[in-house]
């Protein structure tokens, strides 16, 4: 948005229109969503494409789209490569990260998807510490490494 009387652009999300929008506010806005809406390849990686129609990385990606046009909210990481954890980070919690909009683990030296998915509170795992209070921990993974791990769940923190 911008405010001409202020001379500033405001930024806000579909979220926080009230019935008071004209209906030409409501259609520009639902335009710009639609055209703003995250590839499949944006939250589940550019493999998704070789994925049967049924999978549900399709599902997590539609439902995905489905609430940004509802809410205007992006509420999704973008896709990364975590890349390999050190042999010599000492973790005590099983590593996890959120890539786009899937759970990914890192097991027996390589990083995979999860299945089931566990259905995530915003980002962090469902009842945990983590998730009650609405924050990660994060400390250091290890000495050679510049990237961040929750020592209470594991969420390893994007490294970009």
């Amino acid at each position: 948005m911008y405010c001409d009387r202020e001379n500033i652009s405001l930024f806000a999300s579909k979220w926080y229109m009230t019935g008071d929008a004209s209906p030409a506010a409501r259609a520009w806005v639902d335009g710009f969503l639609a055209g703003n809406e995250p590839r499949p390849e944006d939250l589940a990686g550019p493999d998704i494409h070789n994925l049967d129609d049924d999978d549900e990385r399709w599902g997590q990606w539609r439902t995905a789209v489905r609430e940004f046009r509802r809410t205007g909210l992006d509420r999704w990481p973008d896709w990364w490569s975590p890349g390999p954890l050190p042999a010599s980070a000492p973790l005590a919690v099983g590593v996890w990260c959120l890539r786009g909009c899937q759970v990914w683990q890192w097991a027996d030296g390589t990083w995979s998807y999860t299945r089931p998915q566990p259905d995530l509170d915003w980002r962090y795992l469902p009842g945990s510490v983590c998730a009650q209070r609405e924050d990660h921990a994060p400390v250091p993974l290890a000495p050679d490494d510049d990237r961040e791990v929750c020592r209470d769940c594991g969420f390893l923190e994007p490294d970009h």
